[in-house]
């Protein structure tokens, strides 16, 4: 259950830890995964979530309006948005913040080593080829490469409808590389063509697919959704005991986070960038005493 944003505003002006606002349906998504990489920071920041970036954005802008001088923050996935376009002063002017990588998920490949051991806790005795490593950082690259054409398909349909907003039904975003084929590509060249786009959109695409696959695998967590990737890694994982799970996925995910010993250092930088921020806010307050 997502908390309205009444009363968000009644913890902000009552709290003392710096409120962040999170992406995610329920408390078990982000907030959960942030608690476990941050819970030291627990008496410092505070997470709650809203169900996607937009609401994130709103809830951060209600938020800071009608709570001046509060510590309220957002974080979201950088999604669609490369590095280049983030700026932490506009940032920290507006309370907005961006993943390093792609989405959250992309953060469970971190540390392989984390993998290794999921994989003893799910076998008798870790099967061959995944054992060591190597192994593992060698079938995550590969559920990347598979992701690949999801990438560069979600692109052009974000990238289209940035240019024409609300021209008619777009053909929308994939989730598995599967939903990319012949047909569907030919229903992307379609839709752009009833929409004028100024080229072929199959074209698009074949030129983002030909960029994405000649670009080093260590920069493909920046472009390439995680949820997809997580997604085809936990098809090919040996997990016996995961057999007929709900969400193998999610499952996976939480054994990883177990296994993994730091959070990463980039949303480590982004968090200590909020706390200083707040350190600011508190000191302004005081003295204006």
């Amino acid at each position: 259950m997502i908390e309205p944003l009444d009363a968000l505003l009644e913890s902000v002006r009552a709290g003392t830890a710096a409120l962040v606002v999170v992406e995610g349906e329920t408390r078990n998504d982000d907030p959960k995964v942030y608690g476990r990489w941050f819970g030291h920071l627990a008496r410092d920041l505070s997470f709650v979530h809203q169900d996607g970036h937009r609401q994130v954005k709103k809830a951060v802008a209600y938020l800071r309006e009608h709570a001046p001088g509060r510590p309220v923050f957002g974080l979201i996935d950088r999604d669609f948005t490369s590095r280049d376009e983030t700026d932490v002063d506009e940032a920290l002017e507006h309370g907005l913040f961006r993943t390093g990588w792609y989405t959250l998920e992309n953060y469970c490949f971190a540390d392989p080593a984390a993998w290794v051991q999921v994989v003893e806790v799910l076998n008798d005795e870790a099967p061959e080829g995944w054992r060591t490593v190597a192994e593992i950082e060698a079938h995550v690259t590969a559920a990347y490469r598979r992701a690949l054409p999801i990438a560069a398909w979600n692109r052009v349909v974000h990238d289209e409808c940035r240019r024409a907003p609300g021209a008619g039904q777009s053909p929308g975003y994939r989730e598995h590389p599967d939903a990319i084929n012949e047909q569907a590509l030919e229903k992307l060249a379609q839709w752009g063509q009833a929409r004028g786009a100024p080229c072929s959109l199959r074209e698009s695409f074949s030129a983002g697919l030909r960029a994405l696959e000649a670009m080093s695998p260590d920069q493909w967590p920046e472009h390439v959704t995680g949820k997809a990737v997580l997604g085809i890694f936990a098809q090919v994982l040996p997990a016996p005991t995961l057999q007929g799970a709900k969400n193998k996925a999610l499952t996976l995910r939480r054994l990883y986070m177990d296994k993994q010993a730091a959070p990463p250092r980039d949303l480590a930088a982004i968090f200590e960038t909020m706390l200083r921020a707040t350190e600011r806010m508190r000191q302004r307050s005081t003295s204006a005493r």
